[in-house]
């Protein structure tokens, strides 16, 4: 999974990081066995969304962390003090 920066967000959630990759790799290995017949589009539609679910919970995390810290600058004036300058 591209895209996807490390940081505090992943501390925030156990296996955020790892979720989106083991998720990335599975989609490939499904698309493998889809175009050799060994899977039906339906299970390849569950393995797609499950991979799309996991880049979500991740930019999620990330959200959240991003979200918090700027909570907490709001409590302590931090950007009332920024923006006065």
């Amino acid at each position: 999974m591209t895209g996807i920066g490390g940081g505090v967000a992943y501390n925030t959630f156990p296996g955020s990081r790892e979720r989106p990759v083991a998720a990335d790799l599975n989609l490939d290995l499904a698309n493998e066995r889809y175009r050799n017949g060994a899977l039906s589009a339906i299970d390849l539609r569950i393995v797609q969304e499950n991979a799309r679910n996991a880049a979500l919970e991740a930019y999620q995390a990330i959200f959240n962390s991003i979200s918090s810290k700027i909570g907490l600058i709001r409590i302590t004036g931090g950007l009332i003090d920024k923006a006065g300058e």
